[in-house]
């Protein structure tokens, strides 16, 4: 009997011990993301100066704002965003330094679509930008019922043009499958080469929606990247795939469905 309680003390021991460091861990890397994130608040305001977008809460952080910057140096022709604001500001910023590529903006909000415009007015991009009003619908994406933005609008929009860039940040993530349409309807107008960036991405909701995207789409690679809010990176795959290669992805997806790097490797520098 005494042997049986020293035994269970040492397992409670070893638990808590087990506990308290990953709870260390934890705290260590969210202190890292947090430091990542002034870094790349302090690069982007020397940039822009006085005209730097407002970062954080509601907006996008600084650091998905340095992976926008990262993915425009590509130099897309057309970078298409679902949900405006300080992303807006930013992309809009780039491509006019750039000197190349257009943005479209699709907002369900007409007063903060109409501030928005405002605001990239002021600052000369307008150029740059076509914000679309496409107010929130409940319709049929494929054979689930959701609330998204009206996808007759939002294609309308497009026109032939090949999205290089697809920034995924509306509507609102208050249900489970809110952004998953992003895909659904726009999936076929990525360029061969084109990104998609997922904000919100330690959301269980976006989490599901990003893996679920992968399951659907065989041409789609999953990347997460480590931010603050945590973002999911999907690449189009023209390349062929051999029937061992996909065989053995399948495998990896049923044993762990998360992607490689999920809550563990920072952004790449």
């Amino acid at each position: 009997m005494r042997g049986s309680r020293t035994w269970k003390r040492e397992v409670a021991a070893d638990a808590i011990a087990g506990m308290s460091a990953y709870l260390a861990w934890s705290q260590a890397a969210y202190r890292d993301r947090q430091i990542r994130n002034i870094e790349d608040m302090s690069l982007l305001s020397a940039v822009f100066g006085r005209n730097c977008p407002s970062f954080g809460i509601w907006a996008i952080e600084a650091d998905l704002g340095r992976v926008l910057a990262d993915e425009l140096e590509r130099r897309p022709r057309l970078v298409v965003e679902l949900g405006s604001g300080a992303s807006t500001v930013l992309i809009a910023g780039l491509l006019h330094r750039h000197g190349t590529g257009q943005l479209i903006s699709i907002e369900h909000d007409r007063r903060f679509a109409d501030a928005t415009a405002e605001r990239v007015q002021e600052l000369g991009l307008g150029e740059r930008v076509r914000i679309v009003l496409a107010p929130l619908r409940r319709q049929l994406v494929g054979t689930t019922w959701t609330s998204w933005y009206d996808a007759d609008a939002v294609l309308d929009a497009m026109g032939d043009t090949k999205i290089d860039l697809l920034l995924v940040d509306g509507p609102p993530a208050v249900t489970r499958w809110s952004r998953w349409p992003a895909i659904e309807v726009l999936g076929s107008r990525l360029a061969e080469d084109g990104v998609v960036l997922a904000d919100d991405g330690r959301n269980r909701w976006q989490r599901a929606t990003a893996l679920r995207w992968a399951h659907d789409h065989h041409d789609l690679r999953l990347y997460w990247l480590d931010t603050l809010k945590g973002t999911w990176r999907i690449e189009v795959s023209s390349a062929p795939e051999s029937d061992l290669k996909r065989m053995l992805r399948r495998a990896r997806r049923r044993i762990n469905p998360t992607p490689v790097g999920f809550a563990r490797w920072a952004v790449p520098r």
